[in-house]
C-alpha cells in the first residue's frame, strides 16, 4: 500500500501552484472587483490558467504613495503595481509593456477654480498655458514631462496638498488623467473646484503592470496572457465596452478640446509606441 502510494505521488503529473496576487487598494468603485485594473489583471490571468494554473487576486490594506508601493513591491508586500511608466521605474521593477489604459494615462485634464473657466477658454497656444503654473505630485514622472517641456509645475508631497494650493491660489491648475478628476471632486466638495473645459494635454504616457525585477514567472504569465487578449481580440471589446472606460471618453469629451501635444522624455527606447494595436486614437 506504501509503495502504491509512494509510486502515485513520484509518477502523477504535478499541479501547478497558486499564484497569489497581492494588488494595492482600488479607490472606486465601491465593489474592488467591478474596478478596470482588478478585471483586466483578472482576465489576463483566467486566459493563462491552462498553462500557468490557478489564481486567486488579493488587496493590501493601505493606501500609499507611488514611491512606497514600488518599495512594497520590491519587499514583497505587493506584488503587481499599475502606474505611468518612467525611464527610473523601468530600471527598479519589471515592466509588462502593454499600456493597460490604451495610453488614455496621456491624456490630460486639470482641476481648476471653478471661476478660471473663462481664463482657460482664451487660451490658444501651448505658449499662453506656459504662463500659468501647474501642481503635480511630487514623486510623480509627471511633473519631471511639464517641466521638460518648459511647463510651470511645482510638485507637493502630501495628496491632499494638491487640492489645497489650488484652492487657495498657489498655483492655477492640476493636470489630471481623464479617468479621476471627477471622483476627486465628489471626494472633495466645497473646494471651489470644476474640470476646466477646453484644454486637454497630451503626451504618450502608457501605464503598465509592474513586478518584482526578479518575478519572471509573473512576468512571463502577464505577458503572455496580455498578447493573447490583445491578439484574439478580447482586449479591444472589455477596454471598449468597460463601463469606467465609456464614462471617462464620455466626461473628457476630447474631440471638443484644444489639444497641446507634450514630449516624454521619461519613455525606454523599448516602449512600443508604433504598435499601433495598443493605444487609442481619438476618432
Amino acid at each position: 500500500m506504501k509503495f502504491l502510494l509512494l509510486f502515485s505521488l513520484l509518477f502523477s503529473p504535478l499541479l501547478p501552484a497558486l499564484d497569489i496576487i497581492k494588488m494595492r487598494p482600488v479607490l472606486f468603485p465601491a465593489d474592488p472587483k467591478q474596478n478596470y485594473k482588478y478585471q483586466l489583471i483578472d482576465l489576463i490571468l483566467k486566459t493563462t490558467q491552462e498553462k500557468f494554473g490557478p489564481y486567486q487576486i488579493t488587496f493590501a490594506n493601505t493606501i500609499h504613495s507611488q514611491k512606497r508601493d514600488i518599495t512594497l513591491l520590491n519587499s514583497g508586500a505587493i506584488n503587481v503595481f499599475i502606474s505611468m511608466t518612467s525611464k527610473e521605474r523601468e530600471k527598479r521593477m519589471q515592466a509588462v509593456r502593454y499600456p493597460v489604459l490604451k495610453g488614455l494615462y496621456g491624456y490630460r485634464v486639470f482641476l481648476i477654480r471653478k471661476e478660471d473657466q473663462q481664463r482657460f477658454s482664451n487660451i490658444q497656444s501651448l505658449d499662453e498655458l506656459k504662463q500659468l503654473k501647474a501642481i503635480q505630485g511630487a514623486q510623480w514622472p509627471d511633473l519631471t514631462v511639464l517641466k521638460a517641456n518648459n511647463l510651470l509645475a511645482e510638485g507637493a508631497s502630501r495628496h491632499d496638498s494638491l487640492y489645497k494650493m489650488l484652492q487657495y491660489g498657489r498655483v492655477d491648475y492640476f493636470p489630471r488623467g481623464i479617468h479621476e478628476p471627477w471622483v476627486e471632486l465628489k471626494n472633495h466638495p466645497n473646494m471651489g473646484l470644476a474640470v476646466e473645459k477646453s484644454i486637454v494635454l497630451y503626451y504618450p504616457a502608457p501605464g503598465y503592470i509592474f513586478v518584482e525585477k526578479g518575478n519572471t514567472h509573473l512576468a512571463e504569465r502577464l505577458n503572455e496572457g496580455f498578447e493573447q487578449i490583445i491578439h484574439s481580440g478580447v482586449f479591444d471589446r472589455f477596454f471598449n465596452q468597460h463601463p469606467q472606460i465609456i464614462e471617462m471618453k464620455e466626461n473628457a469629451n476630447l474631440q471638443n478640446r484644444v489639444i497641446f501635444k507634450l514630449a516624454n522624455p521619461l519613455l525606454t527606447k523599448e516602449t512600443p509606441l508604433n504598435d499601433k494595436r495598443l493605444w487609442y486614437q481619438i476618432h
